[in-house]
């Protein structure tokens, strides 16, 4: 991750001001506790990274354990049983 971000980094200086990185953090493993916590560890790592470099991040793991509660968690956003690790419920709409 380290080296594509280096050479996303000199490849948007080189395009111009109106090029701008974004990285999107990870979402959560939410049917299994011990598999969040090698996604969180790995968050971890990719946030030093694009720190580093100036990238701004998207905390996407954030964001759904903040409204569902920390993995596991059999339910989310109203659904039941969904997010394991995709939502076949109401067309995949929950």
């Amino acid at each position: 991750l380290e080296r594509i971000t280096v050479k996303l980094v000199e490849w948007a200086a080189a395009n111009g001001a109106g090029t701008k990185l974004l990285f999107g953090i990870t979402t959560p493993e939410m049917c299994d506790g011990s598999l969040d916590a090698v996604v969180r560890s790995n968050n971890r790592a990719a946030m030093a990274i694009m720190s580093k470099h100036g990238v701004p991040t998207v905390d996407l793991h954030a964001a759904i354990t903040s409204q569902c509660g920390a993995a596991p968690s059999p339910k989310c956003f109203n659904q039941t049983s969904c997010f394991c690790p995709h939502c076949t419920q109401a067309n995949g709409i929950g």
